[in-house]
């Protein structure tokens, strides 16, 4: 499961959908809302626009794993119990970030048994940032 606001979705963000995809059967783009932020786009917004993008990367890479765009609201260990996803993607652009990911992951396998794997961004992506 790739959980994020993604508010909006990034360049970045699609390039770590596109190479998990590689990696597990099924993906599934979790959309959170984060209350801590004030969100550009809505939920449903979020959630559509990532399905257009995904329908148009599975159009160009059809051989790959099955991707599934949901919204959730609440904690992500919970969604991923819901969802029964064992894994954690997540995009890593730099070393503040593998600093803060690694403390949530330690977090995440402790509280709710969920393993994390970590994509390093492509030189392109490496300063983006919604």
């Amino acid at each position: 499961m790739f959980p994020g606001s993604f508010d909006p979705v990034t360049y970045g963000h699609l390039d770590v959908i596109r190479r998990g995809r590689r990696l597990f059967d099924e993906l599934v783009v979790a959309v959170g809302r984060n209350p801590g932020k004030d969100p550009l786009f809505s939920s449903d917004e979020r959630v559509e626009m990532i399905r257009e993008l995904v329908q148009e990367l599975v159009r160009a890479e059809p051989a790959e794993a099955e991707v599934r765009v949901e919204s959730f609201d609440g904690l992500t260990v919970d969604f991923a119990e819901q969802m029964g996803a064992s894994v954690l993607l997540r995009g890593i652009r730099n070393l503040s970030d593998l600093q803060s990911e690694v403390q949530q992951a330690l977090t995440n396998r402790q509280v709710a048994g969920l393993e994390t794997a970590f994509i390093v961004a492509g030189q392109d992506f490496e300063y983006n940032s919604s």
